[in-house]
């Protein structure tokens, strides 16, 4: 009987996922307020890898472990250790966390170039502290991409940037103009919305608060740029750890979970074939 009440329970949340109704409009900043990362400056240094995602992760992290205050991760401790200012990939920043850890914005801060790839902090004072990230997640269409928004938090994507992409002060953003694609740049969306029948993503860039709507920009679903086309994120089975002790736990724990779960599943396939 417990096996039969597990498939009905799994059928049950089955179908709940399939009919979660996906709202008009969602904000990260509404819904969690005390865990939405600060809007930063890459400057000059090809950073945005690095900064959309340590700031993913710190929302993300704050969510799932319900924190009153945000720890804000270091996009320094990522240029240092992966490709500078030269820019990379949200993928392989994800990569890097799930495997190397990173450390936070108070031990380690935004210095626009590429220094050392080390466990130092800035001040002999404060602990080189690392926080790990689960399985780095593709998302691969809209729905999927606000149905882990509205569940774990912010997630990044990348875009084409054209010539009118820096001219952005408000409103929603469509490209029009010159086709020239000027550079490949790395985002965190936050949320999404329609105004005047144009769906739109909420981003959070890495120009500064004088880029667009204090930081923010609403850009078009769908729009020629790509935002949005695809995203990355982190799996989130469990808590996040925080040291190197922890790490082999986790997976440990991890591993005979999914040794559970799959027996289950086979008994499902097996009953489901019976009918």
């Amino acid at each position: 009987m417990k096996y039969f009440s597990l498939i009905f329970i799994l059928i049950n949340l089955r179908l709940s996922s399939l009919n979660e109704i996906i709202p008009d409009s969602f904000d990260s900043r509404e819904k969690w307020p005390n865990c939405i990362s600060k809007i930063n400056n890459q400057g000059t240094c090809g950073a945005c890898y690095a900064f959309s995602v340590s700031e993913a992760f710190s929302m993300r992290y704050c969510i799932r472990n319900n924190l009153t205050k945000i720890i804000n991760f270091s996009a320094q401790n990522l240029i240092n250790c992966l490709s500078g200012c030269q820019g990379e990939f949200p993928d392989v920043a994800w990569d890097y966390i799930k495997n190397n850890g990173v450390t936070s914005n108070d031990c380690l801060s935004y210095k626009n170039s590429q220094n050392n790839c080390n466990l130092n902090c800035d001040s002999s004072s404060i602990q080189f502290k690392k926080y790990f990230s689960g399985e780095t997640k593709l998302l691969e269409d809209e729905n999927s991409i606000k149905k882990e928004i509205m569940k774990n938090g912010p997630v990044t994507s990348m875009m084409n940037i054209y010539n009118d992409y820096y001219d952005y002060k408000y409103g929603i953003y469509s490209h029009s103009g010159d086709n020239s694609i000027l550079d490949f740049h790395a985002i965190v969306i936050i949320g999404w919305g329609i105004e005047n029948d144009i769906k739109y993503w909420i981003i959070q860039d890495s120009y500064g608060e004088l880029h667009g709507e204090n930081g923010y920009l609403r850009i078009k679903i769908g729009d020629e740029c790509g935002a949005g086309a695809t995203a990355f994120c982190d799996e989130q089975e469990g808590n996040y750890i925080s040291t190197d002790d922890d790490i082999n736990d986790r997976k440990e724990t991890y591993n005979n979970q999914n040794i559970i779960y799959s027996k289950f599943y086979i008994l499902f396939i097996f009953i489901i074939f019976l009918f």
